[in-house]
C-alpha cells in the first residue's frame, strides 16, 4: 500500500467511570487501550476496555460490556480475567477522520440508553506531502523583511500539521529555526536573521504524527529576492544636440534611496500624449546611478512624450511601474517630399491672377505642425512668390 493511503489513529482517553474502591479510589474504574496509534487506512484497530470489578458503579450491573464507535454499536467478545471485566473489539476497516469509540453496557430497566464507562476519541487523517512552489520575497521599506510561502500540497492531511522553516547563512555560519503553527504556510523573516548580499539556504518541513516531509531547497541572496518600490523619475529633458532624443534621469524611491547597487535592470516605456497605447519596454541592463540620465531616442520631433520606468536587481520581480513624467522633443524642419496642389483663380479687382498653394504634410512634418494649421497663400506679383503662414 501507498504511503500516502496510510491514515493516523490516535487514541486519547476521553471519559472513564468512577466509583473506584476507597483503598484505590485515585485509579478509574475503566480504561481503553488500543492496538496501535498509526495503522494503514482500511486496517483493522484493535481496542480493549478493561474494567476493575471494584468498581462501585460497575459491580451492581452484571449486563455484558458493549462497544459503540459514535452511535453504532460494534461486535465484541469479552476476555477471561479474574480481577476484570475486560472486552475486546476489532474495527474491521476505520473510514472515520474523527471519532469515538466507547465501551460501557445498556442499563437493564432502560436498554436504549447506553451507560459509557470509558472511550478513546480515534483521529485518522494522511502524512503530510512534500511543500511546493517555496519562494522568498525581501521587502526594503524602512524595516526590511524577508516572507517566505509555500504550498502544502493538494492532499488534506486531516490532522495537526506544524511547519517548521529552516534558514542557513553560509557566510555567517548562522542556522535559524522557526516553528509555525498548524495551518499556516508563512513566516516573515526578521531583519536581524538574514544578510542583505549573503547567500542562505532555506527550505520547510511539514510534520504530524504520521510522519514528516521536507520541501526541496532554494538558494537565494536576499536582495535579489526584492520586489523593489516603483522608482522615481524627476525630469526628462530634451537633448538638443542630438534630434529627437529625450534625457531620463531617475533614481530610486525615498525607501531606498540608501542602496547603491550595481546591475540593476530598468525598463522604459513611453507612448506621445493622447495616445492609449505605451510602447513595448525598453530594457537598459545593468544601470547604476553613476551612469546619469538614459537616452530615449528615435522619437518624432516636436512631440510631447509621457514616460514610465521599473526597476529589478539581478533575477527579483519587476517593480511596478513609476508615475507618468512628461517631455518635448525639439523641431525640426519638415523632410520628406511634399504632396502639393494648387488652386488658381481670376482677381475681381486687379488685372492679376491668385494662386493659393496647398500642401499635405507627410508623418514627420504633422507632428511639427502639430499645434498650427498652416494655410499658404501664394500671390504673384511680377512673378514673385510670396508665402504667408497663418496661425490657427
Amino acid at each position: 500500500m501507498m504511503l500516502s493511503s496510510w491514515m493516523l489513529v490516535t487514541a486519547v482517553l476521553v471519559t472513564s467511570a468512577g466509583g473506584a474502591s476507597d483503598e484505590d479510589d485515585t485509579q478509574p474504574c475503566a480504561k481503553v487501550h488500543t492496538s496501535s496509534s498509526a495503522v494503514p487506512l482500511g486496517s483493522p484497530v484493535t481496542a480493549t476496555c478493561v474494567i476493575r470489578k471494584d468498581c462501585l458503579l460497575v459491580t451492581a450491573q452484571a449486563a455484558p460490556i458493549e462497544w459503540r464507535l459514535g452511535s453504532d454499536f460494534i461486535p465484541s467478545s469479552p476476555v477471561a480475567n479474574e480481577r476484570f471485566r475486560v472486552s475486546k473489539v476489532v474495527v474491521s476497516s476505520f473510514n472515520h477522520t474523527r471519532a469515538v469509540l466507547t465501551c460501557g453496557v445498556c442499563l437493564p430497566d432502560n436498554e436504549s440508553s447506553f451507560q459509557i464507562y470509558a472511550g478513546v476519541e480515534i483521529r485518522a487523517g494522511y502524512p503530510p506531502q512534500m511543500p511546493q512552489n517555496l519562494n522568498c520575497q525581501a521587502n526594503f521599506t524602512y524595516r526590511p523583511t524577508l516572507t517566505c510561502r509555500w504550498d502544502p500540497g493538494l492532499q488534506e492531511t486531516h490532522l495537526p500539521t506544524k511547519y517548521t522553516l529552516y534558514t542557513q547563512i553560509w557566510d555567517l555560519n548562522k542556522n535559524y529555526t522557526y516553528e509555525l503553527p498548524s495551518g499556516v504556510h508563512h513566516y516573515t523573516i526578521p531583519r536581524s536573521n538574514f544578510v542583505l548580499l549573503s547567500e542562505m539556504k532555506i527550505y520547510v518541513k511539514a510534520e504530524n504524527n504520521l510522519g514528516e516531509a521536507a520541501s526541496v531547497p532554494i538558494i537565494l541572496e536576499p536582495v535579489a529576492a526584492a520586489k523593489f518600490d516603483p522608482p522615481k523619475i524627476p525630469d526628462i529633458t530634451a537633448d538638443p544636440k542630438r534630434l529627437g532624443c529625450l534625457k531620463l534621469a531617475w533614481r530610486l524611491s525615498q525607501n531606498q534611496e540608501w542602496m547603491y547597487l550595481k546591475c540593476l535592470n530598468l525598463q522604459v516605456q513611453f507612448k506621445a500624449a493622447g495616445s492609449g497605447q505605451w510602447s513595448n519596454p525598453l530594457t537598459f541592463p545593468n544601470r547604476t546611478r553613476s551612469l546619469g540620465p538614459m537616452d530615449l531616442c528615435r522619437l518624432l520631433p516636436g512631440t510631447e512624450y509621457l514616460a514610465q520606468i521599473r526597476v529589478q536587481y539581478m533575477q527579483s520581480p519587476w517593480s511596478e511601474w513609476s508615475s507618468s513624467k512628461s517631455g518635448v522633443t525639439p523641431e525640426t524642419a519638415p523632410v520628406g517630399r511634399l504632396n502639393t496642389w494648387m488652386k488658381v483663380s481670376k482677381s475681381q479687382t486687379h488685372k492679376q491672377l491668385d494662386v493659393q498653394l496647398f500642401w499635405k504634410v507627410n508623418a514627420f512634418s504633422l507632428v511639427v505642425l502639430a499645434e498650427l494649421e498652416r494655410l499658404c497663400f501664394c500671390y504673384f506679383f511680377l512673378n514673385v512668390l510670396a508665402i504667408k503662414t497663418f496661425p490657427r
